[in-house]
């Protein structure tokens, strides 16, 4: 019995829509022009994607380039370092940059004089940026332009401050450059030190003779001895070969890291792998003028069924 009412409702409200069915496809039309011209007049957006896999942190902060044991490639990142990096690009300090570069607050239209500026600015960056973390330890980087050309080289640009977020990590530049620093360094002590010591083999006529044998031993003992003079001179000059020596280590050492970083530069001139670039697109992303269209035409036939019968029932009682 049930069964039979709800389908006599059912059948009585259709028979009631229908009564009015040319409005309703008048109403239905009416909503379509005008969603579509309204559609019409926002301003297309094109969507430009780049994308990358991060490299594992602990490895970054593990090299050590004199023994040879340098990066040797791209491990999986943790999750937490995925997160570290999503972070960070959707950090401020990233952000701000950008604006600063590409002249944001003017290419979006907003006024830095007022107040609200700085909300509306990043409401509107919030959505037309987008850094997600993917399947496969990828981040991906979205974003959404009027100008095309403006949203690929928004998305390249943080793959750029992927790039230095990670070199920053590993100190592989800075640490090249200190160690050219250092050798160059050690390389003026040592030229001052061989012409030191040649002053002094010259001058005092002094050589380091060392376990000859017994017989020079006992005379340098009784030069030692018998001359203070030629006491100190021999001391400097021990000295600056103890000195000479431990640079020629120590510029040993430096050499080795400075051609394992070089190498290792050459070898991996990015930390991150890049998976894809973006480029600018040629097709409009947003808005969709056929979901908006048909959203409307959606609500404009409920709220009319909904008038309809709602109109009935008043006039019912």
């Amino acid at each position: 019995m049930k069964d039979i009412l709800i389908d006599f409702d059912i059948e009585l409200g259709f028979r009631k829509v229908w009564k009015w069915k040319w409005w309703i496809g008048g109403l239905l039309v009416v909503a379509a022009v005008v969603s579509f011209l309204l559609a019409s007049m926002i301003k297309p957006e094109y969507r430009s994607t780049a994308a990358f896999i991060p490299p594992d942190i602990s490895s970054l902060k593990s090299m050590v380039f004199t023994s040879g044991l340098g990066y040797r490639g791209f491990e999986a990142a943790e999750e937490e370092d995925i997160d570290r990096t999503v972070d960070y690009l959707n950090s401020l300090q990233v952000i701000d940059s950008i604006a600063v570069m590409y002249g944001l607050y003017e290419h979006y239209g907003i006024d830095k004089a007022n107040p609200k500026a700085d909300e509306w600015f990043y409401h509107a960056y919030s959505t037309k940026n987008l850094i997600s973390f993917s399947d496969r330890s990828t981040v991906q980087i979205t974003t959404f332009d009027v100008d095309p050309q403006y949203a690929a080289d928004i998305a390249n640009t943080y793959l750029q401050f992927a790039i230095d977020f990670f070199e920053n990590i590993a100190q592989r530049k800075s640490g090249l450059a200190a160690a050219e620093d250092e050798m160059n360094q050690l390389s003026a002590r040592r030229e001052k030190l061989v012409d030191s010591l040649a002053n002094m083999r010259t001058q005092y006529k002094l050589y380091h003779i060392d376990h000859v044998g017994e017989g020079v031993d006992q005379i340098l003992s009784q030069a030692i001895r018998n001359s203070p003079e030629f006491n100190k001179n021999y001391d400097r000059m021990l000295s600056c070969e103890l000195q000479l020596n431990w640079l020629e280590e120590r510029s040993s050492d430096l050499e080795r890291e400075y051609v394992g970083r070089k190498q290792n530069m050459e070898q991996y001139p990015l930390l991150i792998q890049i998976t894809q670039r973006a480029k600018p697109s040629t097709f409009k992303a947003r808005p969709k003028r056929s979901i908006i269209v048909a959203a409307a035409m959606a609500g404009t036939l409920a709220f009319a069924i909904f008038m309809v019968l709602l109109l009935d029932r008043k006039k019912a009682v």
